[in-house]
């Protein structure tokens, strides 16, 4: 059989009906994720196929709703990287939509590799949140895009099966502001010497570190570094200036993010 026609047989598999009951040896799941208004989030879809056999290719489309997220990009994920004896598939056709994404993959055209069982990412979809904070929207592996549409199978000894579909969510959520002391590194709610040495150990010693970048950032500056230490021991005991608020009680820095302090001792 000739390349030619390997690859008309490799189109008719990926656009083949997908068989009516769902093999739970094979699964494809869209990850669920949270995401702030108008920010990106990337969600995978994976296979698990532990409990199947060798597959020779797969197709699938991966539906949403684009009044609730952009879709803005989809990459193949690690397994797709190395699927064909260390080399990608011979056959990946990939779309972008409005409201979703297609992908339909062949291993090999001449049946010279397979996939055996395993789990791991098939693709990667990268959106923008649409929703405003509080709203939640699915994203669901179907069968309904393309023209014609790309079936949702699994490939397994040259017959398309269903797999067992897990759908994904996307939570429109904006993480809370900490409260937090300027210059508290070990997130105790005060401002005194031990705050300069845990700065130290931590960018020296390899100590702890509070992921309270607002706070380390005792001189406000931008930046955590020895300054910042420096900065605590002329406050303590050379009659320094006082570090910007928030200090000395918990508070927030002006124009402060959420990521900007994740952990504090602040009520």
């Amino acid at each position: 059989m000739n390349c030619k026609i390997l690859t008309c047989c490799a189109l008719l598999v990926l656009v083949a009906t997908s068989a009516d009951a769902q093999d739970p040896n094979y699964s494809l799941t869209v990850e669920s994720a949270q995401a702030a208004p108008g920010g990106t989030v990337s969600l995978d879809t994976t296979l698990d196929s532990t409990t199947g056999t060798d597959m020779q290719g797969w197709s699938y489309g991966v539906c949403h709703d684009s009044s609730a997220l952009q879709l803005d990009s989809m990459t193949d994920g690690a397994i797709a990287l190395t699927v064909n004896e260390g080399d990608l598939p011979d056959f990946n056709q990939q779309a972008v939509l409005t409201d979703g994404y297609t992908i339909g993959v062949v291993i090999c055209l001449t049946g010279c590799a397979s996939l055996p069982p395993t789990t791991g990412v098939l693709t990667i979809g990268t959106y923008t949140n649409l929703m405003p904070e509080g709203q939640t929207t699915s994203l669901s592996i179907c069968d309904t895009l393309g023209t014609p549409p790309v079936a949702a199978v699994v490939v397994v000894g040259g017959a398309s099966i269903a797999p067992t579909f897990i759908d994904g969510t996307v939570e429109s959520f904006v993480p809370p502001i900490t409260a937090h002391v300027r210059g508290d590194a070990n997130a105790d709610a005060t401002l005194n010497i031990a705050d300069g040495v845990w700065m130290l150990s931590d960018l020296f010693q390899g100590a702890p570190h509070t992921d309270c970048n607002s706070a380390n950032d005792a001189n406000a500056d931008g930046n955590f570094d020895a300054s910042d230490a420096v900065f605590v021991f002329n406050h303590q005991f050379l009659n320094g200036p006082a570090p910007a608020a928030p200090y000395p009680e918990c508070g927030f820095a002006a124009e402060q993010a959420p990521e900007d302090c994740l952990v504090s001792a602040c009520p």
